[in-house]
This record gives C-alpha cells, structure tokens and sequence, in this order.
C-alpha cells in the first residue's frame, strides 16, 4: 500500500503547472502528502535547505509550514495549476507573498529555533 501511494501521489503531481512547474515542485508536494499521511523517515528535518525548491523533505515541510500558517494553499496551488502554466507568483496570489518572503520567514523561524519540529 505504502509504494503505491507514493507512486500515485508522484504521478498526479507530474502534470502540474500543464508539464511546466518545476521537479522541486512536484517532488515537494509529494513529499507533502507523504508527510502529512505520517510517513515521513526518520532522517527527514524540518527548517533545513538552502533553497524553497529543492524538492524532496527540504520543499515538503516547506509546504506544511505554509499551509499551517497560510490554510488551503496546497489545495490552491493544485487547484490553481491544474489549469494554468507555472509561475511563482501563484505564492503571493494565495498567502499575499512571494515565495522568497515566506522561504525567508520559514528558515528565519527554523534558524533561531532549530531543535523546534513543530
């Protein structure tokens, strides 16, 4: 059960953004998913990564950390580029920031607070 969650979690994602959102992107909402259904491996840390779009865990917590400060924004980015072409400014018409500001806000929280995991 557990591999094909993930498989179909990958594959709905990968037309995101009509073919154009970025593989950080679409790896991060997956690991998204994975997270919060509680299957996240021990060796994944919140707040770490240089960049929002890396992918994998560092795009996934990044992801849960707006959505419990910005409420319904994975189901408005999916919403959003089922039908549209990829842009960044998708972060600011859903939480009112660019998605530089809210990276800055997450790892700003993460690096005066490391040991926090909440």
């Amino acid at each position: 059960m557990y591999g094909n969650t993930m498989v179909f979690t990958a594959c709905s994602f990968a037309d995101e953004g009509q073919g154009s959102a970025p593989g950080g992107l679409i790896e991060g909402v997956a690991d998204y998913v994975r997270l919060r259904a509680g299957f996240a491996p021990p060796h994944w840390h919140r707040g770490r990564g240089e960049r929002w779009d890396e992918g994998y865990d560092v795009t996934g917590y990044f992801f849960d950390w707006i959505e419990k400060n910005y409420a319904g924004f994975v189901r408005g980015l999916n919403a959003i580029l089922k039908d549209a072409k990829w842009d960044e400014d998708v972060f600011k018409l859903i939480t009112g920031k660019n998605v530089h500001e809210l990276w800055k806000e997450y790892r700003k929280q993460y690096d005066s607070h490391p040991e926090q995991e909440a």
